[in-house]
């Protein structure tokens, strides 16, 4: 297997030979062979995938990247509340991330319905610089603390994947999953946070499947 796809979490692009196009997707798990999501009714499900039909992502465009974007976001709440001293605060927060990802799941949907044949660009598209996926909530110190090492795990796993894979150092750090990590633990380490409006979750959100390796890739840090 290659090294830089052994990270759960990983936005990558999955080769559909069948209708000869490429589709974007992210890293589920690696035990026992690499799985990746895909759309399902309700949210989406693990799929077995060969390494050899696996890139890094190509086709992050400004609606991929937001979506991207909320589910980091996503787990690294999940896995903020497996801490016994903030898993009550933050289910609210987890609410709210789980509506977002509902919201954005149409952009993904889409992408990889349509696909892209080989050798057709996308242009990469940053998050906006006031995107809401780059402000983090209010957390007390001892969670913002623990936040700041998961972010801080995660973001040396994405870069390391993403020089592993060919791209230039400026390259990997335009990434905009790779942005959205490091606003959040700008923000962690400062301090610095805003506080979110909850919304009420709407029905089987909690339905939506997210990878059960990601959460776990989240509670280890990794020199």
């Amino acid at each position: 297997m290659h090294d830089h796809l052994r990270t759960p979490g990983l936005p990558v692009d999955v080769w559909d030979a069948t209708s000869s196009v490429w589709r974007p997707s992210v890293v589920a798990a690696i035990t026992g062979g690499m799985s990746v999501l895909v759309p399902a009714a309700g949210g989406s499900v693990a799929a077995p995938v060969g390494t050899s039909a696996v890139r890094i992502s190509q086709l992050i465009d400004s609606g991929l990247a937001r979506h991207w974007a909320v589910r980091c976001r996503l787990m690294l709440f999940l896995a903020l509340t497996e801490d016994a001293c903030s898993g009550d605060s933050l289910r609210p927060v987890v609410a709210e991330e789980f509506f977002q990802l509902a919201a954005t799941q149409t952009w993904w949907r889409s992408a990889f319905r349509t696909g892209a044949r080989p050798g057709e660009a996308i242009d990469p598209a940053p998050l906006p610089p006031r995107s809401r996926e780059l402000v983090l909530p209010y957390l007390e110190p001892g969670v913002r603390r623990r936040a700041a090492t998961l972010l801080a795990g995660e973001l040396r796993r994405l870069h390391r994947a993403l020089l592993g894979s060919g791209w230039s150092g400026v390259a990997a750090a335009g990434h905009p999953v790779v942005g959205c990590l490091a606003a959040l633990l700008l923000q962690a380490g400062e301090g610095s946070a805003q506080p979110m409006a909850i919304r009420s979750p709407a029905p089987r959100l909690n339905s939506l499947h997210t990878g059960s390796a990601v959460p776990l890739a989240l509670s280890t840090s990794h020199s």
